[in-house]
Parts: C-alpha cells; sequence; structure tokens
C-alpha cells in the first residue's frame, strides 16, 4: 500500500513539473505525462519479473497514473494563477 501511494506521488510529481516546463497548454502535457506513465506500467506489468503483485493491482496503477498526473498539472496551474 505504501508502495502504491509512493508510486502515484511520484506520477503527481511528474505532472507537475511536466506542466511546469510545458510553454504551452500544462494540463495537456500533464495527461501525457500520465499516459506515458500507464503505458509503462502496461510494460511493466508484462515483464518477467512482474512476478510481485497481482495483474489487477497493475491495471489499477496505470488506470489511476492519468488522474495522478492531471492532479500535479492543476497544482501548477493553480498556483501559477495565483
Amino acid at each position: 500500500m505504501l508502495t502504491f501511494a509512493y508510486g502515484l506521488a511520484c506520477v503527481a510529481a511528474g505532472g507537475y513539473v511536466a506542466a511546469r516546463i510545458a510553454r504551452r497548454l500544462p494540463i495537456k502535457h500533464a495527461a501525457a505525462m500520465g499516459i506515458l506513465q500507464a503505458g509503462l506500467t502496461i510494460a511493466a506489468m508484462l515483464s518477467p519479473e512482474a512476478n510481485h503483485a497481482t495483474r489487477m493491482q497493475w491495471i489499477t496503477i496505470a488506470i489511476l497514473s492519468i488522474p495522478a498526473a492531471l492532479a500535479g498539472g492543476f497544482l501548477y496551474k493553480g498556483k501559477k494563477t495565483q
């Protein structure tokens, strides 16, 4: 559970960084980072060394990667407008 929360926090931080370095459309860049992370999660799930978690855990992490990255993007956008 701790690894799950830590992983999503790192994805949110990645969404924040992607939004920050984007010159335009920070939310779309954060979403793209989340989609990329979801794809990498699925690739990791399919690797032979992925036996420490169930498929449902991997799928849950992949699905929640996009909202987590978007949360980081919205956090950046909220700080930028203040």
